[in-house]
């Protein structure tokens, strides 16, 4: 199955200022697409694609759960992504809570806040 990750070209190229790319990649969402095979190959090619389309890419994010970064942790690290840990914690009435989405709104809105060079943020999700 191929993941749901959609590039929109030229739509957000800002004329007359090279533009610099922050991802994110969901882990589990993209797991579910790719498979754990080649996620990397598949990424890099995604990568490639927005960097050509969108802008050079500053710095890849993978928010991943705890369990996963174990197996996969090194893959990312070696390729050049900075894993982040996503624990599940649990609610008040006892159900897991996946602090995924939380932990990517965040450091987005930090990073669009304190880093005013960055252009764009794309997000990777299966």
């Amino acid at each position: 199955m191929k993941s749901k990750i959609r590039i929109l070209t030229g739509l957000f190229r800002k004329k007359g200022k090279r533009n610099k790319v922050i991802v994110f990649l969901d882990f589990d969402n993209l797991y579910i697409g790719f498979g754990s095979g080649e996620i990397i190959e598949s990424l890099d090619m995604v990568l490639k694609k927005i960097a050509q389309e969108v802008g050079a890419i500053f710095k890849v994010f993978v928010f991943i759960p705890y369990q996963n970064a174990q197996l996969f942790g090194e893959k990312f690290y070696r390729a050049g992504f900075v894993p982040i840990l996503c624990p599940e914690i649990k609610a008040k009435d006892k159900t897991n809570i996946n602090t995924t989405d939380q932990l990517m709104t965040d450091l987005g809105k930090d990073l669009i806040e304190g880093m005013p060079e960055i252009t764009h943020l794309c997000l990777g999700s299966g």
